[in-house]
């Protein structure tokens, strides 16, 4: 080498060397300029801008990494402006070149990124970048991050003077970062003090405002839930809300008040918690477990049931949800959110376990209140209203501090508070009661009298005799001493007079209940009366003797009946339901029900009942009677009578029959004789004897309806025609040609027995005819009334007496209007007794001068039907 080469070389030496030192002063003063700010954020923002001047970088970033030194948790960049910044969307997370630096802590320096096989490539809409520098910035032996220098200007590459120079101030970074994370945490551990010194004193200011706010005891009348929500939301979150639920249905809230320290986020703190209200009502209310979530990375303390990601949805970070409660009784629950992105501290769960429980404590006394207030209002009511005279005087005196108006009443027109009761009522004075009054006093035990009789003046009256039932009880203070008397008494004069009107009336019943017994004793009937249940009321001698009773009736019922063998007359057994005495507690009335009653003896009775009821007022049977009498003798009678009658019937008509059988043979000879005297007195024998023999039959079937022993033979018949043959048959063809039938109905059909009715038809046409002029009609009629067919016979005979017509249909009976008719009176009888056979009834309707109606009905047949018509049926002329 040359001497002038040597010279270059030198110069070069020497430029190269001040460029260093002059980048050593560079660092020196970027050391000192990053080591007077303090602001951690503002000082790693500086550090990067630096770095990518004292390396030439057209790009650089400060990456600082985890503890565990796995990933990037922060990336401040430097070069980019804020729409490439914005265009790339998150930073790099540790991979790739980035990632080996994390992992090896030195220097990498590359030519081409793409073409290193470490890299991963760049973000999307990250700048172009080739060369690249990556220098780890450590102090004390921990790396705290790294510093990232791409894109070197002027030339391809950086070299190992930038590489040295970035090391170099990578370690006055670190010791800059060192310190401004030091301050900032010094300067926030100092405004957390301060802020926890703030948080206790606005806590304890609201504690001091809620006792003037909450009532202390039973004396407050509301609780301004709206003031206490306003007032918490300054020392607890930013939104309070407290709800209070249902004492019979819990799961529901009966009232909800909220404040909202920023308007604009009601809706959605009240969305927030609307949506998670059945997690907050099972802990809270529920469970009575408060829930706590201090903010979005804190665990939550309490409240696995409540969906955080509500809270996030809503931008809320923070809640506490306490129950506002007492030891006995779950009243609601107290809720306080945050917003994001501040949190609760731990303490505030405890300040909102506070005032939750002094609110709970306040509503008990407020629910306390309301019933101390109800229970004395209801007191004053019972005081005022009740019937009973009540008051209370102060001692010694016994002056007036409370008189109800009953009390009042007693002396109208004077005011009785502040009276002394001595002067009030002089008169009791005198009768002494005012020293009974002085010794409960004295012994502090009550008195009562009860119906005491006593001389009270009412007004300006002489006093008159009253009765009183009345109590004075002592009232003590507190010290145990009596301060006042309780008078509570009734006026029981008319209760008096009543008992003594009463006890009056007793006697007076008492007499005629025995003199009732008597008769019911001496009568020849048997009695049985029973209440609705069946249980026997009255049972007379005769009728203890009947059933077989012991001497006293007590306990007995109907169902005794039950174990005793009653029959129908026929024999047939009779059910239980049947019985008279059943029949008569189902509200019906009856006489002349016989029933076949065998004793426990195995004598046979025939008994005849009658019955009827005493019903209440609402028409219900709350008695039912029966009245019964031994026929046996009687029936036993009228079997001989019968079989007499029969006897004698027998014996008249085998005689009469001969007679008869003459007769009409002489009447058939004479007729073609000219002896016209001879030809009327055969025919008056023949007409004498079946007279005759149609007043045996009324006999014979009398008896035999009268003893029950007629047969009915019963059968669907057309009614129509059955009354249409039975005046054919039986009723002579001049008499029918005077006869009209009028049919008003269909074709109507009753179960009958068709001989016997015929019988009735025959008996009330030939009665109409007897009494009726010779040249009037007699018209039948044949209709229908509800589910009975109905048939009437109308003659234009005189009519019938009105005080005759209750007697028509007993035996042998004549009216006095029937001239003289011949017959027994047995017609119309046996007409009554066959159609209540049939289980028909019959009667009758008359004027005098203006004929009568004989009608009788009887039950349809099933499926009898017919439609109103007029009919031409009439009985033709001969």
């Amino acid at each position: 080498m040359g001497h002038h080469e040597e010279t270059v070389a030198g110069d070069r030496c020497s430029a190269a060397e001040a460029r260093y030192a002059q980048r050593l002063r560079a660092v020196n003063s970027a050391a000192l300029a990053i080591a007077s700010e303090l602001a951690l954020d503002k000082v790693l923002q500086k550090i990067v801008d630096t770095a990518r001047e004292l390396v030439a970088a057209k790009y650089a970033a400060l990456g600082i990494v985890d503890p565990a030194r796995r990933r990037l948790v922060q990336f401040i960049p430097s070069g980019l402006s804020t729409e490439e910044i914005a265009a790339i969307g998150h930073w790099p997370r540790g991979l790739g070149l980035l990632g080996e630096l994390l992992r090896e802590s030195r220097p990498i320096r590359v030519k081409d990124v793409a073409k290193d096989p470490r890299s991963v490539g760049f973000p999307l809409h990250h700048p172009p970048m080739k060369s690249f520098l990556g220098v780890p910035v450590a102090a004390h032996g921990r790396v705290l991050g790294n510093f990232y220098a791409g894109e070197k200007i002027g030339v391809e590459e950086f070299d190992a003077e930038d590489e040295e120079i970035l090391t170099l101030f990578a370690a006055h970074a670190a010791i800059a970062v060192e310190n401004a994370r030091l301050y900032t945490e010094t300067d926030a551990r100092l405004r957390e003090k301060v802020n926890e010194v703030e948080r206790a004193e606005r806590r304890a200011r609201f504690l001091a405002e809620l006792g003037g706010i909450l009532p202390s005891a039973p004396l407050g009348k509301t609780v301004a839930l709206e003031q206490i929500a306003q007032r918490l939301s300054e020392p607890l979150g930013d939104t309070c809300v407290i709800y209070l639920v249902d004492a019979e249905h819990p799961d529901q809230w009966t009232h909800r008040v909220g404040y909202h320290v920023a308007p604009a986020r009601k809706e959605a703190a009240e969305a927030a918690l609307n949506a998670i209200w059945p997690a907050l009502h099972r802990q809270v209310v529920t469970c009575r477990q408060p829930v706590f979530i201090p903010g979005p990375d804190a665990p939550a303390l309490a409240g696995d049931e409540v969906d955080r990601r509500v809270l996030d949805e809503h931008h809320f970070s923070g809640l506490i949800a306490t129950p506002v409660s007492t030891r006995h009784h779950v009243y609601g629950l107290l809720a306080s959110l945050v917003s994001q992105p501040a949190s609760f501290f731990p303490d505030d769960l405890g300040f909102a376990l506070v005032v939750a429980q002094r609110l709970g404590t306040a509503l008990e006394n407020v629910q306390l209140f309301h019933r101390w207030q109800q229970q004395r209002d209801l007191l004053q009511a019972i005081v005022h209203f009740a019937p009973a005279a009540i008051a209370v005087a102060s001692v010694p005196d016994f002056v007036f501090d409370l008189v109800n108006p009953a009390y009042a009443a007693l002396r109208p027109g004077i005011d009785l508070l502040g009276r002394r009761a001595a002067d009030a009522f002089p008169e009791l004075v005198e009768q002494g009661l005012f020293d009974v009054l002085d010794s409960v006093v004295k012994t502090g035990e009550s008195f009562s009298a009860s119906d005491l009789p006593l001389r009270l003046r009412g007004g300006n009256l002489p006093p008159e005799l009253v009765y009183w039932s009345f109590s004075w009880v002592p009232l003590r203070g507190t010290a145990g001493q009596v301060r006042a008397v309780l008078f509570v008494g009734v006026d029981t004069t008319e209760q008096v007079n009543s008992r003594a009107r009463i006890e009056a009336l007793a006697k007076e019943a008492r007499r005629r209940y025995d003199e009732l017994n008597g008769l019911l004793e001496s009568l020849t009937d048997g009695v049985t009366i029973v209440d609705a249940s069946g249980r026997y009321v009255l049972l007379n001698n005769l009728g203890r003797q009947t059933w077989d009773l012991p001497s006293t009736d007590e306990g007995w019922t109907a169902d005794y009946l039950r174990t005793l063998d009653i029959r129908f007359p026929d024999g047939r057994p009779m059910p239980f339901t049947d019985l008279p005495i059943n029949r008569a507690l189902r509200g019906e009335r009856f006489t002349g029900y016989e029933v076949l009653y065998t004793r426990r003896d195995g004598t046979q009775r025939r008994l005849s009942f009658g019955g009827s009821q005493i019903r209440d007022e609402h028409g219900r049977v709350a008695l039912a009677i029966t009245v019964y009498r031994d026929v046996t003798e009687m029936r036993a009678l009228e079997q001989m009578k019968e079989e007499y009658v029969s006897l004698v019937s027998h014996d008249l008509r085998s005689p009469l029959s001969v007679m008869l059988g003459h007769a009409d043979l002489l009447r058939r000879r004479l007729a073609g004789l000219e002896d016209e005297r001879l030809l009327k007195s055969a025919e008056a024998v023949f007409q004498s004897g079946r007279r005759l023999n149609a007043m045996i039959q009324d006999l014979v079937d009398s008896a035999r309806l009268e003893a029950g022993q007629m047969e009915l033979h019963l059968a669907p018949v057309s009614l129509a025609a059955l009354v249409d043959e039975a005046i054919k048959q039986t009723i002579d063809p001049a008499e029918a040609s005077r006869v009209r039938i009028r049919v008003e109905a269909g074709a109507l059909s009753v179960l009958a027995d068709s001989e016997r009715l015929a019988r009735v038809i025959t008996n009330l046409v030939s009665n109409a005819l007897k009494y009726s002029p010779s040249d009037r009609l007699v018209v039948v009629t044949i209709g229908r009334r509800d589910d009975q067919a109905v048939v009437g016979v109308h003659d234009s005979g005189p009519g019938i007496a009105a005080e005759a017509l209750s007697h028509i249909f007993e035996r042998f009976f004549r009216a006095k209007t029937s001239g003289q008719a011949e017959g027994l009176g047995l017609g119309l009888y046996i007409a009554k007794m066959l159609v209540s056979a049939h289980g028909g009834h019959i009667w009758v309707k008359s004027e005098l001068g203006q004929g009568s109606t004989f009608s009788f009905s009887l039950p349809l047949a099933q499926g009898s039907g017919g439609r109103d018509q007029e009919s031409g049926l009439r009985i033709p002329n001969p």
